[in-house]
């Protein structure tokens, strides 16, 4: 069953804390290490600054997963949500601004802030749809993009064709990749018994061991 494509008021709280360890990871910092002197100093005024700039849409479906997925693929006959989420183009213009202008340091935080954001925002419309499935009495099953693990990122085109992204200002690139740049798409499963697709964290199956974004680092 497909439904209408409806859009998402984001009302959380998106920006992070100075101490968040997924901003320190960004930054590239590693596990328990905190920043100092100027670095502090840039990040705690941009974390007062981004929330003006911040601008969190969204926009969902529910469809059947054969609309943008293979039928290899454990989803392609389940149905699911389809999210597109943004948190508009202000934040990287700042950052782009601070760049031109030769604050490199500034530009770089406040691009880290934004893509923190944006998954905050993925977060968020993601509980709004878990909240959706569950007034039906079904759950929902984790978020996946386009791009990470078996879902190849060529399949971004296929919740573009279902869902009215410019609704929320966002557009897809011949390249595949999403305008603004700090935007998000993801599918979710919805279903009694949603399938389990993996076990424990995200980071724990991807196999860039020195990725500094990892949330649970291999051990050496």
């Amino acid at each position: 069953m497909n439904a209408a494509p409806q859009e998402i008021d984001i009302h959380d709280k998106l920006c992070p804390a100075v101490n968040d360890p997924m901003v320190l990871q960004y930054l590239g910092y590693p596990r328990g290490e905190q920043p100092e002197g100027r670095v502090t100093c840039v990040l705690t005024r941009q974390i007062q600054v981004v929330p003006e700039l911040l601008q969190p849409k969204a926009v969902f479906g529910v469809f059947s997963g054969n609309v943008c997925f293979t039928e290899d693929f454990p989803l392609y006959d389940r149905e699911v949500f389809l999210c597109i989420v943004t948190i508009g183009d202000q934040v990287e213009k700042r950052a782009a601004h601070h760049a031109s202008a030769g604050d490199v340091l500034t530009a770089f935080v406040l691009d880290t802030l934004g893509s923190v954001c944006a998954e905050n925002a993925a977060a968020a419309a993601y509980q709004q749809c878990r909240r959706i499935a569950l007034g039906s009495g079904l759950q929902i099953g984790c978020r996946i993009s386009p791009g990470y693990g078996a879902w190849a990122l060529e399949r971004q085109k296929a919740i573009f064709s279902v869902l009215p992204a410019a609704r929320i200002g966002v557009r897809l690139t011949p390249g595949l990749m999403m305008v603004p740049r700090k935007s998000v798409s993801f599918a979710a499963q919805r279903a009694a018994e949603p399938l389990r697709l993996r076990e424990g964290e995200q980071c724990e199956h991807c196999e860039i061991d020195n990725c500094r974004y990892r949330r649970d680092p291999k051990s050496d």
